[in-house]
């Protein structure tokens, strides 16, 4: 018994020492040399391409030259091998453009087709293998979003600017048809057709357009989406042009006009699909193919979708009446595309209204008989307006006139705003004359159209 208690506390020693002794090797065993004694992981080496960088590998930088010789810089994606996607008035017909490689090689490119109404235009560039297609992202971005836009700005090759997206589609335009991605990365003159990236380096859009149009960073770029850049660059690629379709009339807005709701037609192109199915000037436009007609845009939109040869069906209002028509459109020509609407008649000014005059209100004078203009008296709010003798007025607001009712409207009109549809070598305008002179528009009456608010389709 004795010597149990004895040997008792030298085992116990014993045993505390051999459990120290194990919780010594499994700390040393945990705590390894790996732990606290190995270098921290290696920083990016200033050289590596972060993912965005690489991504940007896919804009190339394009020298540009017109055909006067004066020289810009622009900017191009590439869809794949040998072909590039960039904005159409950076690829102007008779320009010629070189594509600066990643390596800093430089090659010619060619032109494959433009297409003003979007500003797309498509590009072939030869011997540039290795170059790395862009990867266009499946959905637009989001409000909020940060975004990145690659570009040749000011001939800085290969600029990254950032911002975010304040809305994936946004209206640009008074007769485009697209929806643009607006965002505040930094745009300025040689961003055009450059991409706009999402965080993953993925193509958005491209870069089309500094919102004010003063060619300076404004806060306000403008893309056109992934979606549709890929949708018309395949056209322009299959057949070197989009087939537009051409109603062949002018609208104006009407609050432009002082009045509200759909907006006015304003000219009718002879012979065009909109004249052969019955529409004229002065008429208002309400809806095109069902879908109602607030602005020349929305008119754009229902003819976007259409190929020429398709009907469009119209609902027009003439005064209280109400009129359903249907074009067959025709094909829109390059030519006409900028192209205003003007007829080959003889200069108005040029006639000699027969008849006596009959004084009037504003500053004009009717011919005896007949809604032309015989004399517009110096000084008068019309002449302000530039309106001239032997101008043709055609309806005062939306209502057609003919001499006994414009000479009635027209005396008692002092002190109010008219809205006169006035025609003019063979095309027809809206003035909208005040006390002192036109109240519509700066521009004097015969001044360019899109210049005085209204829009060719």
């Amino acid at each position: 018994m004795s010597r149990l208690l004895q040997l008792r506390p030298a085992a116990l020693a014993l045993g505390a020492f051999a459990l120290g002794a194990l919780v010594c090797l499994a700390a040393s065993l945990l705590w390894s040399p790996k732990t606290c004694c190995a270098p921290p992981p290696p920083r990016p080496s200033a050289t590596q391409p972060t993912p965005l960088a690489a991504a940007a590998r896919s804009v190339l930088s394009l020298d540009v030259e017109d055909a006067s010789g004066a020289r810009s810089f622009g900017a191009a994606i590439v869809l794949a091998p040998g072909r590039l996607v960039t904005a159409a008035h950076v690829a102007q017909p008779g320009a010629r453009l070189t594509a600066i490689l990643p390596d800093g090689a430089r090659r010619e490119t060619r032109l494959i087709g433009r297409d003003e109404t979007s500003d797309v235009a498509v590009l072939a560039v030869e011997d540039a293998d290795g170059l790395a297609p862009a990867r266009f992202a499946a959905a637009p971005p989001r409000i909020g979003e940060r975004v990145a836009a690659v570009g040749d700005p000011l001939g800085y090759r290969g600029t990254i600017t950032e911002g975010v997206v304040s809305s994936p589609a946004r209206a640009y335009g008074a007769t485009n048809p697209y929806d643009h991605i607006q965002h505040d990365a930094a745009l300025n003159p040689g961003s055009s057709g450059g991409a706009l990236f999402n965080a993953a380096g993925e193509v958005v859009g491209m870069n089309v357009a500094i919102a004010d149009g003063s060619r300076r960073h404004v806060g306000i770029g403008l893309a056109l989406p992934s979606a549709t850049v890929l949708r018309l660059a395949e056209a322009l690629a299959r057949e070197g042009r989009v087939a537009r379709p051409r109603l062949g009339l002018r609208l104006r807005e009407a609050a432009d006009l002082g009045a509200a709701g759909a907006p006015m037609i304003e000219d009718v192109e002879p012979d065009s699909p909109a004249a052969k199915a019955g529409a004229r000037a002065g008429q208002r436009l309400l809806a095109a193919n069902g879908a109602p007609v607030l602005t020349a845009r929305d008119l754009a939109r229902a003819l976007e979708p259409l190929a020429p040869g398709a009907t469009l069906a119209l609902d027009l209002l003439e005064g209280d009446t109400r009129v359903a028509v249907t074009a067959r459109l025709a094909e829109l020509e390059p030519s006409q595309a900028t192209r205003r609407l003007a007829g080959k008649r003889k200069q108005a000014g040029e006639r000699k209204p027969g008849g006596e005059a009959q004084a009037l209100r504003h500053g004009l004078e009717l011919a005896e008989g007949a809604a032309r203009l015989a004399r517009v008296a110096p000084d008068s709010p019309a002449a302000a307006a530039g309106l001239k003798p032997g101008d043709e007025l055609l309806a005062i607001g939306e209502r057609p006139v003919d001499a006994a009712s414009a000479a009635a409207t027209l005396a008692g009109a002092t002190g109010r705003k008219l809205a006169l549809l006035v025609r003019r070598d063979g095309a027809s305008r809206y003035v909208v004359l005040g006390e002192h002179g036109r109240t519509d528009s700066p521009q004097p009456f015969g001044a360019n159209a899109e210049a005085e608010g209204s829009a060719s389709l």
